[in-house]
């Protein structure tokens, strides 16, 4: 099952983007988990959804969806494997350019 190898960001933003699972297609263990998901997002005011006595009807993503959406992708991307090369890379080639630098100062001034 998808659902309990991916982080709880992932999931939200699976839903804010794509609209929930269809709840015909699901076992009762991810209807369930679903359901709290949306339940959830609906809660925070981030979802248009309506729930009936088996199921839920989803109405779309509103504006504070989309923007909590933004926020969990960047989360998302900050916490991957890309996101923190960039980070130590970023903090290498600073390092590297104050080394430079001081270098260039000292040729600089005794020159």
């Amino acid at each position: 099952m998808q659902t309990r190898t991916l982080s709880w960001r992932r999931e939200y933003v699976r839903i804010l983007e794509n609209g929930p699972r269809n709840d015909t297609d699901l076992n009762p263990y991810e209807h369930e988990l679903e359901a709290a998901l949306l339940r959830d997002l609906k809660d925070v005011g981030c979802a248009l959804v309506d729930f009936t006595y088996d199921g839920w009807l989803w109405r779309g993503t509103n504006l504070p969806g989309r923007c909590l959406a933004d926020k969990f992708r960047q989360e998302l991307w900050e916490d991957s494997v890309s996101g923190k090369l960039l980070e130590v890379s970023g903090l290498a080639v600073s390092w590297l350019f104050g080394i430079l630098s001081g270098v260039l100062v000292i040729s600089l001034s005794q020159g």
